[in-house]
């Protein structure tokens, strides 16, 4: 049989340190690990187990307070009388606003009673990308990181995380941090001759060349990816929207990841270089599989599930490459770069392989999983979708709001050293990797002091979310103007929207995706 008990007077049974210091006792912060000390069990539990209500459990080791006569006992401050009881259990469950509150429990060898402690004890700080918890609300988790631990040595990535806007601004100029893991010496030839074609693909993409390359590259492309060439695509990502929407119901549920957002950015990018629309759900496979390979401490059986991916969407670049070569087209984007391969002499073949595929991989998820993100967090605001709806010239300021807000990354952006230095009293050894967390720094108090505030009106002075320097995101305008023209037409052709039922996330290594996010829509007023 249970035995009750009557709460004791905090004050004068409170462990020394809580009576020198009573203000240091508070409300036990959500998400914190209730731990009972000194609770003697009688249930057959062994020392340090965890009951059905996951207390832990520890044998009483001494007595630590003073045997008092039942009358000389006074009834704890927050019972509702001096008559009331409280097994153990019910103590331990109650919400008590002194998280430190001295309990009594009675042995039933004996009529002593010892003093025990309720005491919260916050659960070890542990970043697992994969947690579900972490990916449908990683913000908790990050806050506790900037304040108690900042810098964060991951042992699955390898290298040290940055926490604070400080840090990762400061280390995203750093000079001597880089993009290419290798630092310049490329793949080691056992995964060369393993994956012959990833290898190749990977050496001359934007990221991994050196950088007089790169500055070549960029100087070629960046004339087609700057905010006045993206305007000129309005027309086209415009039809390229209206026509997905025109497919979904007027009235009922809708998952709007499968059939809109997963959808529009590829075609967009697939029309700007003339590529046939039915090899978007190729090239949306394909984009995902490469982005996972550049995560740090990809197991070897999921890098090896992306190469058959991989290399079917490099079948189909190739395929498009030589057929744009027999008939070049005007006005189209594949044959330009294949011109400054073939006449020009600015492009290698290899290099204009790896290009055409990484502009396909760049156009397709930041934009997809930034406007699922949109959606979401406009849905989870209402009053900032009303002020949406009702200036809808705020969609490309609420996409950037967004991505500062509630970024979908599940990783934190990597850099690797290219030389060892100390950054403060941390050491970054070369060829390390060096893991900056975006989604971290851009709800940093130090940034703005109302941080978790979404404000679609928020005025940003940069996009750094974007990337910063060289490296900055190429196609950065294109997907800002994709997803205000997506915000805008969905919110007008649906003048109700509203959450059907919890979005179910998918497992991807890099990104928390949405693979469906079912709505309830109605085009009636």
């Amino acid at each position: 049989m249970e035995r009750v008990l009557r709460r004791p007077d905090p004050a004068s049974h409170a462990p020394r340190k809580a009576r020198a210091d009573p203000q240091g006792s508070r409300r036990a912060p959500a998400g914190q690990a209730l731990v009972v000390m000194g609770l003697e069990r009688h249930d057959g539990l062994q020392d340090g187990a965890l009951d059905r209500d996951g207390l832990r459990c520890h044998q009483p080791r001494r007595h630590a307070g003073f045997r008092r006569k039942p009358a000389e006992r006074q009834p704890h401050e927050l019972a509702h009388g001096s008559g009331r009881e409280w097994t153990h259990r019910k103590l331990a469950a109650a919400q008590l606003d002194d998280s430190r509150a001295v309990i009594f429990h009675v042995r039933r060898a004996s009529s002593w009673r010892a003093m025990h402690t309720l005491m919260t004890t916050p659960a070890p700080l542990r970043y697992d990308p994969m947690d579900p918890s972490f990916t449908k609300d990683p913000h908790p988790l990050l806050a506790r990181f900037r304040e108690e631990s900042p810098v964060y040595h991951w042992e699955q990535g390898g290298g040290y995380i940055f926490f604070r806007y400080r840090d990762c601004m400061a280390l995203l100029r750093e000079s001597r941090l880089g993009v290419d893991p290798t630092l310049g010496a490329g793949f080691p030839p056992e995964l060369k001759a393993a994956f012959p074609e990833f290898a190749a693909l990977r050496e001359n993409d934007l990221f991994m060349v050196p950088p007089a390359a790169h500055a070549r590259l960029r100087k070629l492309l960046n004339p087609t990816f700057g905010p006045r060439a993206v305007e000129a695509h309005r027309p086209k990502v415009k039809a390229i929207i209206a026509a997905l929407l025109d497919k979904l119901p007027k009235e009922g549920e809708v998952d709007i990841s499968t059939e809109f957002t997963r959808q529009y950015p590829v075609r967009v990018i697939a029309s700007i270089l003339n590529i046939p629309s039915d090899h978007v759900p190729e090239f949306v496979a394909f984009a995902e599989a490469l982005i996972s390979t550049i995560m740090p401490g990809l197991s070897p059986e999921q890098f090896a599930a992306c190469m058959p991916i991989i290399s079917r969407g490099m079948g189909i670049v190739r395929a498009v490459i030589a057929d744009r070569r027999a008939n070049p087209m005007p006005n189209d984007l594949t044959t330009e770069l294949i011109n400054a391969c073939d006449e020009q002499d600015r492009l290698s073949d290899a290099e204009l392989v790896s290009l055409v595929a990484g502009l396909l991989v760049g156009g397709t998820d930041t934009t997809y999983h930034g406007t699922n993100q949109a959606i979401l967090t406009l849905l989870q605001h209402p009053e900032q979708l009303a002020i949406l709806r009702d200036d809808p010239s705020l969609a490309r300021n609420a996409f950037d709001e967004t991505l500062r807000f509630n970024i979908f990354g599940r990783v934190p952006m990597v850099r690797y050293a290219t030389e060892s230095f100390a950054y403060g009293d941390i050491h970054l050894e070369r060829g390390r990797p060096v893991f900056l967390f975006l989604m971290s720094a851009f709800r940093d108090p130090e940034y703005l002091a109302d941080a978790n505030t979404y404000d679609i009106r928020r005025q940003h002075t940069g996009t750094h979310w974007f990337g910063l320097g060289p490296h900055f995101c190429l196609g950065a305008s294109l997907a800002r103007m994709e997803a205000e023209i997506a915000l805008q037409s969905l919110f007008a052709r649906y003048p109700k929207i509203e959450i059907a039922g919890e979005p179910v996330y998918g497992m991807h290594p890099i990104m928390r995706t949405m693979d469906q996010f079912p709505l309830r829509v109605s085009a009636s007023a």
